[in-house]
């Protein structure tokens, strides 16, 4: 359920897009948040690079939806 809600967000934020090219940004953005869930929970509490991982997460979202 979870991946048709991000693949109408992708297609409603880039209308331009097939569905080849969103299945593979809504790819493309689970594995960034897994691979990002991944190191928060091996890092430590107070590692800036792991706090600016919000913004980090959604800075690259936004590109990779944009570029297509």
């Amino acid at each position: 359920p979870i991946g048709r809600f991000i693949y109408r967000l992708v297609k409603a934020a880039n209308p331009s897009l097939d569905h080849t090219q969103i299945r593979r940004i809504v790819l493309q953005i689970f594995c960034l948040e897994e691979g990002m869930k991944l190191f928060i929970g091996m890092g430590p509490d107070d590692d800036v690079a792991l706090l600016d991982a919000e913004a980090d997460i959604r800075d690259l979202t936004r590109r990779i939806v944009e570029s297509g």
